[in-house]
């Protein structure tokens, strides 16, 4: 008999609210499902006919349920259930961050599995300090996102590959650890919880995985997700100055991951409903937004650019431009007219599958669109950013929403606009829908924010993702504030060359050490490193942030005019409009019909 069967329906509700909001439906819902029955839901259809098909669940949620409901019975997870009703015993707490440098891990004597729903990551204590250790499934894929993100002086978690004989002193130590816990588990059935899962986890990933990375322990830790609402303001207060600054980073963070196609963070670029579990703040409130868990994801195959294309990153074979954007992505009238999105831009080809060439294609017109919209907003006039206040009609919902929208007038008793408002902030989500619908903070937020379209370049998908983290609304301000991240986190990608990306792969190639006779982790490691860091790919990518940054930052021909505070003034030769360029920061702007230019004869 499985623990989750044993449970109370007020600890399954319990269980539930832990699952994340896909699955608030249930978790909110006033049906008292005890766990004899619940674990007899394996499957969607044995959802729909449960207790629970009443709710009109959507079918994503009712497989997202009997997924949860599979993975809760196993042995893998039973410990981590069992210890969420056990009797509370003395809290982990890891110790002053250690140096990667010397971990000492054969001195490893305390320890504690990630609850954060990372399946690989266990917190050690060493007599040098606190690390995370963690089995990742892509170890070099992530190893290469953090070094970049230090190339581009993105605060992230310091990492490194540890050897084959450290990997084996690691899971050592933690055997021992925890398997005095399993054996009394197995004798007496009240083994420590914490260990279990420990041993467990050793066993189901550690040692199916040849790889062990090694963390730096970021001190004073939190996270986006199940953030208090008050917690979250005194991070992220747009009119503070660090509040200000942080929510710079994750801009910065923002540009990166789509840059290098990482969809397991912020949703803008990427179809989902994001995780705030990657979102981590440093040192209390007085620290960074900190990259953790990024991984580079390089489509295959070459795909072949135009001769000025190559000219930014410093190669002139004869090539085809990156996609013409044939179809609008987003909703709305774009800010730039396509005539100028689709400048130097022709048809993709490459010799990929069809089905990888239609992604890939997909993924390059979507990050091309949303970058040069971001760009275009930075100097835009208040009429050209006036569309993205408008409000949308019903109309330009699909089925799915449209029917969710009538769920939530029916169950709550709200009018078109407030439905509409709501399944917006959502993302379309009925189960975040309805923990949005039953959360005050997040229905003021949605009363307040109306049913406006998420536009490219507005970022108001990303304000609707740190309410639905936290509760907390940054308004405008604060949305400017991460696009000022967005646009200097381009800027710094746009002035990479081929040259930086080859040489910063070949460095995360030789991180890894041999550490004894015949060891061959050094060639096995060099070799997954140039499988998975597809420079092609990455140049490509460049390539477009370079492209975009010279149509809205075009490089400057000598000037004789100067506005009243000095700054240089040049005439943009497409449209004969004067802007001023700033050769610090490589930033243009329109000059405005009343600012004042003199001749610097």
């Amino acid at each position: 008999m499985s623990f989750l069967s044993t449970l109370s329906a007020e600890q399954v509700r319990t269980v539930l609210s832990t699952l994340g909001p896909d699955l608030a439906i249930f978790a909110q819902s006033n049906i008292d499902m005890n766990g004899a029955d619940l674990s007899k839901l394996h499957t969607s259809k044995l959802v729909k006919k449960s207790l629970y098909g009443s709710l009109q669940a959507s079918g994503l949620e009712r497989s997202m349920l009997a997924k949860e409901v599979r993975k809760l019975t196993t042995q893998m997870f039973e410990p981590i259930l069992r210890a969420m009703f056990a009797p509370e015993g003395p809290q982990f707490q890891s110790r002053t961050p250690g140096p990667l440098d010397n971990p000492k891990w054969s001195t490893i004597d305390e320890a504690h599995c990630s609850v954060d729903g990372a399946t690989g990551v266990i917190f050690v204590n060493t007599e040098s300090g606190g690390y995370v250790v963690k089995a990742s499934d892509a170890p070099a894929s992530e190893l290469f996102a953090t070094e970049l993100a230090f190339l581009l002086n993105i605060p992230a978690a310091k990492q490194r590959i540890v050897s084959r004989v450290e990997r084996a002193t690691i899971i050592g130590r933690l055997s021992s650890l925890s398997g005095a816990a399993a054996k009394a588990q197995h004798v007496t059935g009240a083994g420590d919880k914490d260990m279990l899962s420990i041993h467990v986890k050793l066993w189901s990933v550690f040692n199916q995985r040849s790889y062990v990375t090694a963390i730096a322990l970021v001190p004073e830790a939190s996270l986006l997700c199940g953030m208090a609402e008050s917690s979250a303001e005194l991070q992220l207060d747009p009119a503070t100055e660090n509040g200000s600054k942080r929510l710079r980073q994750i801009g910065e963070l923002i540009c990166f991951d789509a840059f290098l196609n990482n969809n397991d963070r912020i949703p803008v670029v990427h179809s989902n409903v994001g995780n705030g579990r990657n979102v981590m703040f440093s040192n209390g409130t007085k620290g960074d937004v900190i990259a953790i868990d990024q991984v580079v994801k390089c489509f295959s195959g070459e795909l072949q650019r135009s001769k000025l294309e190559k000219e930014s990153i410093g190669e002139t074979k004869e090539s085809i431009d990156i996609t013409e954007t044939t179809k609008n992505e987003v909703e709305g009238k774009p800010l730039l007219p396509s005539s100028s999105t689709n400048t130097n831009r022709q048809s993709l080809k490459s010799s990929m599958s069809s089905v990888s060439k239609k992604l890939y294609t997909e993924y390059v017109e979507r990050v091309d669109s949303w970058l040069r919209q971001c760009l275009a907003y930075e100097n835009a006039t208040n009429e050209q950013k006036s569309f993205l206040r408008q409000n949308s009609v019903h109309a330009k919902l699909g089925k799915v929403p449209l029917q969710l929208c009538e769920e939530m007038k029916s169950k709550y008793g709200f009018d078109d606009r407030l439905a509409e408002s709501v399944v917006r902030v959502s993302g379309f989500e009925a189960g975040t829908a309805h923990m949005i619908a039953t959360h005050p903070l997040m229905l003021k937020y949605a009363q307040n924010r109306g049913p406006r379209i998420c536009v490219a370049g507005s970022l108001l998908a990303v304000r609707d993702f740190i309410v639905r983290q936290c509760g907390y609304d940054i308004g405008e301000n604060g949305v400017e504030s991460i696009r000022q991240g967005v646009c200097i986190c381009a800027r710094k990608i746009a002035k990479l060359t081929k040259n930086d990306l080859e040489q910063l792969r070949e460095e995360v190639a030789t991180k890894m050490k041999n550490s004894e006779i015949n060891d061959t982790s050094v060639d096995d490691w060099k070799e997954k490193v140039y499988s998975v860091v597809n420079i092609n790919y990455l140049t490509n990518m460049q390539s477009l942030f370079s492209s975009a940054m010279k149509e809205i930052d075009p490089p400057p021909f000598h000037s004789s005019l100067r506005t009243k505070s000095g700054n240089s003034v040049y005439i943009d030769e497409t449209t004969n409009r004067m802007y001023k360029f700033d050769h610090q920061t490589g930033k243009t702007k329109w000059i405005s019909d009343d600012e004042e230019v003199s001749s610097d004869l």
